[in-house]
């Protein structure tokens, strides 16, 4: 997912150029969240029904001893069966907004901070750059967590006879009411953990892009 999000945003930042970024360096941000966050919308579209089984799969509650799904194909045939291929996608306008923001985001912000905010970064430790790295992508979770949570709620729903939640903002505000504010930042800690990889993934990618273009290997 985060390879695939980092080729695509090379891909679209090859179209969206900004002419002499060193004297535009706003706009460049803008152009990078931009290419980011369409890499982000692009990624999570098509890989949203795997992502939809995993969380069924993982909040699947045995009752009376036996399991609603017996694995991956069993969960997707059944929602389709119920629901149709949309079924699949419940959910998917939330996690296309959040992606869009939060790979947009993260990534245009570190793109920015690389050029701009850091002299020489290429040349700094491994251990910096991670940090950095690491820094914008937890920022950016924290602020955007809620949006996930609400996306993976409505995707719990899907198959059931009766919905609970109406719209994405129904299900934002119902949260709210039953669980408060934070309902909304359950399983944070979980994704702080996940950051670190998508931290690494980020550095690696450069150091990676780095090499190439040095014709070392």
């Amino acid at each position: 997912m985060n390879a695939l999000n980092l080729a695509l945003k090379d891909l679209f930042g090859k179209f969206i150029k900004v002419k002499n970024p060193a004297q535009h360096k706003y706009k460049f941000l803008m152009a990078s969240i931009l290419s980011g966050g369409l890499a982000g919308a692009c990624a999570i579209s098509v890989i949203f029904p795997l992502d939809f089984a995993r969380t069924r799969l993982s909040a699947d509650v045995v009752s009376g001893g036996k399991r609603q799904f017996t694995g991956l194909s069993d969960c997707l045939t059944k929602i389709v069966s119920k629901e149709g291929i949309l079924g699949c996608y419940n959910g998917i306008s939330m996690a296309l907004c959040g992606m869009f923001l939060s790979r947009g985001i993260t990534l245009g912000t570190y793109d920015f901070v690389k050029t701009y905010a850091i002299k020489d970064y290429s040349s700094q430790p491994f251990w910096k750059k991670f940090l950095v790295a690491n820094v914008v992508t937890q920022v950016t979770n924290t602020l955007l967590y809620p949006l996930d949570t609400v996306g993976r709620t409505l995707m719990m729903q899907s198959g059931t006879a009766k919905k609970i939640y109406k719209s994405p903002v129904d299900c934002f505000f119902k949260l709210c009411r039953k669980q408060g504010a934070k309902g909304l930042y359950k399983g944070l800690l979980s994704d702080a953990v996940t950051g670190l990889g998508s931290s690494l993934v980020l550095v690696l990618y450069d150091d990676l892009k780095q090499l190439i273009n040095k014709k070392k290997f």
